[in-house]
């Protein structure tokens, strides 16, 4: 992608977004309950690990949806470290219809 195409604010106080998305952030309480596509999961259950939800208590909840006409890739531009991924089994939704037709 040209620089040019997804300027980024040079103020070190900002978080720089990862993808091209629509936005939600909720702080996350102990009893907090988090819609996603249509689903609604306890931090718990959308982890499907507790130890990984307490570790995340108290902080804030981003959730960042992509539609089909933000651009489907996701990018590291901050100085932040990039753990482990960890699969998380289950049904993936997807909001595109046609997705279903395969």
């Amino acid at each position: 992608m040209k620089p040019e195409c997804r300027p980024i604010d040079p103020n070190p106080n900002h978080l720089i977004a990862p993808c091209d998305a629509k936005i939600s952030v909720r702080k996350i309480e102990t009893d907090s309950r988090f819609t996603v596509k249509n689903n609604t999961y306890t931090l718990e259950e959308l982890f499907r690990d507790r130890a990984l939800a307490d570790r995340f208590a108290g902080g804030l909840f981003l959730l960042f949806r992509l539609t089909v006409d933000d651009y489907h890739r996701y990018c590291y531009p901050d100085s932040g470290t990039k753990e482990d991924n960890v699969h998380i089994p289950g049904v993936y939704y997807t909001v595109n219809p046609i997705a279903y037709k395969c």
